[in-house]
């Protein structure tokens, strides 16, 4: 996604802006449309073989939900790359 850039890990807005990732707040457990969720462009890692895991979703569902974090309208992934690319297949 072109809104965000990362550099040495710590993530800046368009404007070159540092955006704070230690802000005030609660955890939550909700349920996000896959397409609100923007992918960091470190973990766009290769990804071999999904099958089984698609298969493992397909028969007892996601058992370990993505975590994100909101980012203005939408959310950034923080772990969960290949649960997200096998739920984009499903």
């Amino acid at each position: 996604d072109p809104s965000t850039v990362i550099v040495d890990e710590v993530l800046y807005d368009l404007r070159g802006n540092p955006i704070n990732r230690q802000v005030e707040g609660e955890l939550s457990l909700a349920s996000v449309p896959l397409s609100d969720i923007l992918i960091p462009p470190r973990s766009k890692l290769l990804v071999d073989d999904l099958m089984d895991l698609e298969e493992s979703i397909r028969m007892w569902g996601l058992m370990e939900p993505l975590h994100v974090v909101p980012f203005e309208d939408k959310y950034i992934l923080l772990h969960g790359y290949r649960r997200y690319l096998a739920l984009r297949n499903l």
